[in-house]
């Protein structure tokens, strides 16, 4: 879990999927499922935002590899 930094509470969790397939289940699981499994879910409050996202490493020359 990630905090931002200064006074904002945004917070991201950041995680590696085995595939695409395990990352659609889980998001699903999380967001459509009658009986929330997350603690997050559980919170009365108009605030939280839970907004899945997906990314792909990618190389940059000279500064970073997609390894």
């Amino acid at each position: 879990m990630h905090k931002r930094v200064g006074k904002s509470s945004v917070f991201i969790n950041y995680a590696v999927w085995e595939s695409m397939e395990i990352y659609k289940e889980a998001v699903n699981k999380i967001l459509f499922n009658s009986e929330p499994q997350s603690r997050l879910l559980k919170y009365d409050d108009d605030t939280l935002v839970i907004s899945p996202h997906l990314f792909k490493k990618i190389a940059i020359p000279g500064i970073c590899g997609a390894d």
